[in-house]
């Protein structure tokens, strides 16, 4: 859906979003929508920007990438992308910097979104948990009966959503390339385990063709060697011209030697 200063916004928070920043106003603030849905391009362009800036600051390209993803949401994670988030600022301080939370326009949202099913995102000392820096101005459709839990609570979307864990942990010198190296090396890891399961699959049928060849041999030799010793007859019978050959069964006795079924 397209607002009216041109940005778009999921449908399904159009209207949730409508409704609060006319409360906003009719309580007699100024807000203003400065960001709303991103296209992965959109997204890019913002995050390469920010790694040049920090390595223009004498930053290596690692420093810089590792940074610009605490401030700058790595394209195809930043939930501008799914169209449910916006940055609203005051009219009066347009700057996205850490003195928002100070106008009346960001003391209102942070007071009141939830009742229109919106959370403030990134809230203050929580960036260990959610991966991103503090920023007072951005909101993220969540529907009402979250976003009052996560109100009433105090917790952070992950919090709510119990995957903590999986979010990179700033104090403990995680970054957003340790979780994807990690999940690179779990995804190793399962490959390895498939083949050593397909090569467990095919020693044990080496193995079995080896054992029924095994036997084979085995019978070969106690016939051969029943064979030798004597212990092997075939008695021929005829009439009237007709010979028939009976090959009698053989046995091994109970000492282990060859002998004859009588």
């Amino acid at each position: 859906m397209t607002l009216s200063n041109g940005l778009q916004i999921d449908r399904r928070c159009y209207d949730a979003l409508q409704e609060m920043m006319d409360a906003c106003r009719e309580a007699g603030y100024e807000p203003l929508i400065c960001s709303a849905y991103r296209t992965q391009e959109t997204q890019q362009d913002l995050f390469n920007n920010k790694v040049a800036k920090l390595e223009a600051e004498g930053k290596s390209h690692d420093e810089a990438v590792q940074e610009a993803g605490t401030v700058v949401a790595v394209p195809g994670t930043s939930e501008h992308q799914l169209g449910l988030t916006v940055d609203v600022v005051d009219v009066n301080n347009q700057n996205l910097t850490e003195e928002q939370e100070k106008t009346p326009t960001q003391k209102w949202l942070m007071a009141n979104s939830w009742r229109y099913g919106f959370i403030h995102r990134y809230p203050n000392s929580k960036s260990d948990i959610t991966g991103i820096i503090y920023e007072p101005w951005h909101y993220r459709y969540v529907g009402k009966d979250a976003a009052q839990e996560i109100f009433n609570k105090g917790i952070t979307l992950e919090e709510y959503l119990g995957v903590t864990q999986l979010r990179k942990n700033k104090s403990r010198g995680f970054c957003r390339g340790s979780y994807s190296a990690l999940l690179a090396v779990l995804g190793v890891l399962r490959i390895l385990g498939v083949l050593v399961d397909v090569l467990g699959i095919l020693l044990a049928g080496v193995l079995l063709v080896f054992g029924v060849f095994a036997l084979l041999h085995v019978g070969h030799l106690l016939f051969v060697g029943c064979r030798r010793s004597g212990r092997y007859s075939v008695s021929m019978t005829g009439s009237a011209g007709n010979i028939r050959g009976k090959l009698k069964k053989l046995w091994l006795t109970r000492d282990g030697k060859c002998g004859k079924i009588p």
